[in-house]
C-alpha cells in the first residue's frame, strides 16, 4: 500500500486517492482535491461531482473506462478548503509520475486549481475554456469548470457541456478517437 506523509494533511485523511482509469488512455482529466466521499473510498471522483462527470463524459462519448482521472491533492483537506501551495507542492511528485506513467495526449484540468497548477495562471476559467492550450508541461489541453461548480451554479452547465463536447470531436478529429 502507497504510503505518504510529506504534508499534514495525511493526519487527516482516510486514503490516499491517487486516480482512476485506464492506465493506457491518452486522456488524462486532473481535478483539485478528494472530497468526502473520495477519502472513504479511496478513488477519484465517486460523490456527487462524480455524477455530474460521469454525464459530461458521456457528452464527449466517453467513460471513466476510457481516460484516467486522477487529482493535484492525493488527500483531503478539511471541510474541502482550496489545497495550499505547500500541500500541493508534496503531492506534485506523484502528479508527475502519474503523467509519467500514463503519458497523454491530452490533459483536461477541471476547475481553477487543476488549472492554475497545470499552467500556472490565475486567468479564469470562463476566459480559458474553449481552446487548446499547452500545460507548462508541453500537453496539449483543455480547460473547463469543476464538475462541482455545475452543481453550485447552474449557469455553468451548458458552457461544461459544450466544452466537453468539444474535448470529444477535437480528440477524435486530432488522434483518431482511441484513448
Amino acid at each position: 500500500m502507497f504510503k505518504c506523509h510529506a504534508c499534514e494533511l495525511h493526519k487527516l485523511r482516510r486514503n490516499i486517492v491517487l486516480g482512476v482509469g485506464k492506465k493506457s488512455s491518452k486522456i488524462m482529466l486532473i481535478g483539485e482535491a478528494p472530497g468526502k466521499e473520495e477519502d472513504a473510498i479511496g478513488k477519484p471522483f465517486v460523490g456527487p461531482a462524480g455524477v455530474v462527470l460521469d454525464t459530461l463524459l458521456a457528452m464527449a462519448n466517453w467513460c471513466r473506462d476510457d481516460v484516467y482521472i486522477t487529482n493535484v491533492l492525493k488527500c483531503r483537506p478539511p471541510s474541502n478548503r482550496d489545497p495550499n501551495y505547500d500541500e500541493m507542492s508534496a503531492c506534485q511528485p506523484i502528479l508527475m509520475e502519474q503523467l509519467g506513467l500514463i503519458k497523454p495526449k491530452l490533459i483536461v484540468a477541471l476547475g481553477r486549481i487543476a488549472t492554475s497548477r497545470m499552467m500556472d495562471t490565475n486567468e479564469s476559467i470562463a476566459r480559458l475554456a474553449g481552446t487548446v492550450h499547452r500545460s507548462k508541461y508541453g500537453h496539449e489541453m483543455f480547460v473547463t469548470y469543476h464538475p462541482a461548480a455545475g452543481m453550485y451554479d447552474r449557469s455553468k452547465i451548458a458552457s461544461m457541456v459544450e466544452d466537453f463536447e468539444y474535448f470529444g470531436r477535437y480528440y477524435r478529429a486530432k488522434y483518431g478517437g482511441v484513448t
